[in-house]
């Protein structure tokens, strides 16, 4: 089997080259790596990579390139291949480019030249994750929406089943009734009949009675004989159980109120319900059918598998709904769910930008994580992570601010959105306070503390679901990567904020001024650290 191609995209030839080189050494040789010149020739490397069955998760392309942008290929990569991830990698891209491989070409992630090293190999490692997940969660979905047919005919079958038994009662029950005004004339043509209906009924596993009503009191009650008894132990009698639900105080006035409501409207009405035998509880589907102004006839089967087969796809229901709820926001995944038309129009992809004019970004890193790793086992180095990154969430939770995403040992939060707050730069402030102290509680293979270094920007973002099968809510814009210069710029123990933060918190968090600090692709900025809170009197 051919392995997976990753397409690199610039007509910088260097450029191609170092991306090679930096991908080949993170991914090694579990994938093939094709580079193009111009938008044309990634255009002919797709068709050609296709025609021979090898699959293609992912294209980096530059945006400004000769004769075709780089977001009008991505559009075109898109509209034909639209299982592979895009990444638009350029330092000159405008934000009309950007929104525009947002929106029609599905874009994965957006990386400003000149790249660092550490950030590539993350999206390009997060980007090939993902591709994989999605794959794995359209199998799931497929097995999933076909056991769901399954239970749907399934269920079709055993109503239509209960129909027709219940009209095939309903007839013998009148044939009996008719010959027993007649018995005396037919007296031996009574006894055959009888002979061949008791063998019908026993080979029935039905509870079938015959109830006489008047004025809300239960006058009598007829047994058919038929051995529902026979699915069960010896010890257990579930006709006699069903009848003294009948003279229960709770029980007897809920089923005395079905009959009433059967016999006033002359129709059949169909009641679930449970009886104790032996140690399960057994659930029952009754037809209560009127046979005069008087009588009904109960007829009532076993359909425990069915409501087991019936809470079997609610749990896989809720399970489903509680995977969606890890991937994307509350917010985000009910619009998803309530507008299903939005969905089928773009065929399975969520058509979700927008624009939010006042965030505040949160970055952090772990310092010194990485040669931990090497030194770990990579069970305990997962659950340390987990450990870790589960104390965050719950801080996140807290303080009502939105987890985006982790990257190895980064991790990413936002301040307002999707629900837009006004006090997001207090609640991610306050926040990354937090995640210095939960820091404090850990320790390395030697003894040592971790120490977290943190970033902070505020300002505005374009925010949106990436993906197809698989659902990504991810941020854009130029604060995003400020708010990233920030962690990686920043001092371990420290969190470093930008003067936009700086503005919206001074009054309220004690701040120690930085200085210019330079900043990779912004230059020189004026940055501080955040300290703490003021208290009454600071």
């Amino acid at each position: 089997m051919s392995k997976p191609a990753i397409v690199l995209v610039d007509d910088e030839n260097m450029v191609l080259m170092s991306l090679r080189i930096q991908l080949s050494r993170y991914l090694g040789n579990n994938y093939d790596i094709e580079l193009a010149e111009s938008g044309e020739e990634a255009l002919e490397i797709f068709a050609e990579l296709q025609a021979n069955g090898v699959d293609i998760p992912l294209v980096i392309s530059d945006q400004i390139m000769p004769r075709m942008r780089g977001d009008e290929l991505l559009k075109k990569i898109h509209a034909q291949y639209p299982k592979t991830l895009k990444i638009l990698l350029t330092g000159q891209a405008s934000a009309e480019a950007v929104g525009n491989a947002v929106n029609f070409a599905n874009l994965y992630r957006y990386i400003t030249k000149p790249w660092e090293a550490a950030d590539l190999r993350l999206t390009v490692t997060e980007a090939l994750r993902t591709y994989a997940q999605e794959q794995q969660l359209a199998e799931q979905n497929e097995v999933l929406q076909k056991i769901n047919e399954e239970l749907k005919q399934l269920n079709a079958v055993l109503e239509q089943k209960v129909a027709e038994r219940t009209v095939e009662m309903t007839i013998a029950n009148t044939q009996l009734q008719e010959e027993i005004v007649e018995r005396k004339l037919l007296e031996e043509k009574l006894r055959t009949s009888e002979n061949k209906m008791r063998l019908f009924f026993e080979a029935m596993t039905n509870i079938i009675l015959i109830l006489d009503v008047q004025e809300n009191i239960i006058e009598n009650i007829e047994v058919a004989p038929t051995n529902p008894a026979r699915l069960y132990t010896a010890e257990i009698d579930p006709i006699s159980q069903t009848i003294e639900q009948f003279f229960q105080e709770e029980s007897g006035e809920i089923w005395l109120k079905k009959i009433r409501h059967a016999l006033d409207t002359q129709q059949i009405i169909n009641y679930d319900y449970t009886l104790s035998l032996g140690e399960r509880e057994v659930w029952f589907t009754a037809g209560i059918a009127p046979i005069s102004e008087h009588s009904v006839i109960w007829v009532a089967r076993d359909i425990t598998e069915r409501k087991q087969a019936e809470e079997a796809l609610r749990i896989e229901q809720e399970k489903s709904e509680r995977l969606l709820l890890n991937i994307l926001p509350k917010l985000i995944a009910n619009r998803l769910k309530q507008d299903q038309r939005l969905i089928g129009e773009w065929g399975g992809e969520a058509p979700i930008a927008e624009h939010f004019d006042d965030v505040t970004i949160l970055f952090s890193d772990l310092v010194g994580f990485t040669p931990l790793s090497a030194r770990l086992e990579p069970i305990a180095l997962v659950n340390l992570l987990n450990q870790i990154f589960s104390d965050f969430d719950q801080l996140a939770q807290q303080h009502g601010v939105e987890k985006i995403k982790t990257i190895g040992d980064a991790y990413m939060v936002v301040g307002g959105l999707p629900t837009p707050m006004s006090n997001h730069a207090e609640a991610i402030a306050q926040m990354a306070l937090d995640m210095q102290q939960s820091i404090n509680r850990f320790q390395t293979d030697i003894g040592e503390p971790f120490k977290i270094r943190i970033g902070i920007n505020t300002g505005p973002v374009i925010a949106g679901v990436i993906g197809r099968h698989k659902f990504i809510y991810d941020l854009w814009g130029d604060a995003v990567n400020v708010a990233s210069r920030m962690e990686s710029s920043g001092v371990p123990g420290r969190i470093q904020v930008t003067a936009a933060t700086y503005e919206r918190l001074k009054d309220q968090y004690l701040f120690e001024a930085r200085g210019a600090t330079f900043v990779k692709g912004k230059g020189e900025m004026m940055t501080y650290w955040l300290t703490g809170r003021k208290t009454i009197g600071t």
